[in-house]
Order: C-alpha cells, then structure tokens, then sequence
C-alpha cells in the first residue's frame, strides 16, 4: 500500500517515459497481408540525414524472432517499470537514472530524530512512520515528526538503492551530479552531499530528492513542510 500511496504522489515528470501510440504500430490483426512496419518505409528519400547502413530490409519488427544476445532493449522497460518499488531496486541495487517528480501538496512526510526541534538545515523525510520511528531516540527520549507539504516540491528521484551506504556504487549517480563523479570512498559523507545536491538543484528550483534504503525517503529543506 505504501508504494501505491507514493506512486500516486510522485508524478514522473514528461521527460521520464513519453508513450505515444502511433509510434509503436502493433498490428493485432491476423492477415498475412499486413505486415510489422519496416523502417525502410520511414526513410526513402535519398537526402535523409540517417545513415544508410540504418536503414535496410532486415531492420523490421518480427515478433517471430527472439531479441539479439546482446541486446538491452529489455532492460530499459524494466528499469521504468520498476521504479519506486521496493525488491527491483534492492536486487539491482545500483542505479543508473534520474527521474523529475513532484510530491503534491498535502503529502505526508515522517521524520525521526533523537532531538526535540524541526530540523533548520536540509534532512531526510521518510514515507512512512515505520521507516522513520526508528531513529526516534536519544538521551531524552525521541521526537517522532509528521509533516505536510505546504505546496507542491519538485524532486529528483534515483533509482536502485540509492541511500544504502554502500562503497559499491549506489550513491554513483548522485555523486555526479554533486561532486562530477563518483566517489565511492565518500559513501557516508551524507551530510556534505546533500549540501552540494541541494546547491547544484537550487539552480532548476529543484526542492529535494528522493531515494531508497529500506525504504524510500526524500531530502529536503524542512522549512518547506509544515509540522
């Protein structure tokens, strides 16, 4: 239920997965008078821009024939189908996408900490209460907040567990985009990266991001949610 719930409020942004029907013309009628398109239709005229060696008569969806050995076609509907979800991305564990999204206003957002105050610098946000009532302790006894979006927060989603503090390359893609390329030695620098990826996304009015550990949870400034 929790990943529907999250499903629903992170919206994947028009540059995720564009879907248009006439670009995939499936021919479900059995008539061996229609044929799968062949590309060599698309191009004939002599001045097109694509290669020749693109465009031959063995290029055509024949759903006949297996994919080629090397292909990774495949992968690339398997990465978008499995975004958000929680097993996909813990068995891949290193991601490799960033995706735009937007957590509607009203969205719940937990966050467990040992101290009693509303974080004053960007920090994490979980899901769900499971996820976050853990780290609800200290000397004094736990704060366990709950949070509201005040209006909608754009967000960079990174797939594969992408909070899991790991040397072996979950935190890749992020370190590209805050520091220019990975640095697996780092894995834990948690605090400085967030900085740099909260720097780097004030530039495109980016408010947060989101990723995976055990559980999806976002970074954001605080200040943007209401207690």
């Amino acid at each position: 239920m929790r990943y529907q719930l999250l499903l629903a409020a992170l919206s994947l942004g028009p540059v995720a997965l564009a879907l248009v029907p006439h670009q995939f013309p499936v021919n479900t009628v059995e008539d061996a008078s229609d044929q799968p398109l062949d590309v060599t239709d698309l191009n004939t005229d002599d001045t097109s821009p694509h290669p020749s060696s693109l465009i031959s008569d063995a290029e055509q969806w024949n759903f006949h024939e297996g994919p080629r050995e090397n292909t990774t076609c495949n992968l690339i509907f398997d990465t978008v189908h499995s975004f958000l979800q929680h097993w996909p991305n813990t068995r891949h564990r290193n991601g490799h996408n960033i995706v735009p999204g937007v957590i509607p206003t009203g969205t719940l957002l937990y966050h467990g900490t040992g101290t009693h105050r509303i974080p004053t610098e960007p920090d994490w946000t979980a899901t769900d209460p499971e996820h976050s009532i853990i780290f609800s302790r200290g000397m004094d006894g736990g704060w366990h907040l709950t949070l509201a979006t005040t209006r909608p927060l754009k967000v960079l989603y990174f797939d594969g567990s992408s909070a899991a503090k790991v040397p072996e390359g979950t935190m890749d893609t992020q370190d590209v985009v805050a520091w220019g390329e990975p640095q697996q030695n780092r894995f834990r620098d948690e605090r400085k990266r967030i900085v740099d990826l909260c720097r780097w996304g004030n530039e495109f009015g980016i408010d947060g991001f989101v990723r995976m550990e055990m559980d999806l949870c976002a970074y954001f400034d605080l200040a943007l949610l209401s207690p």
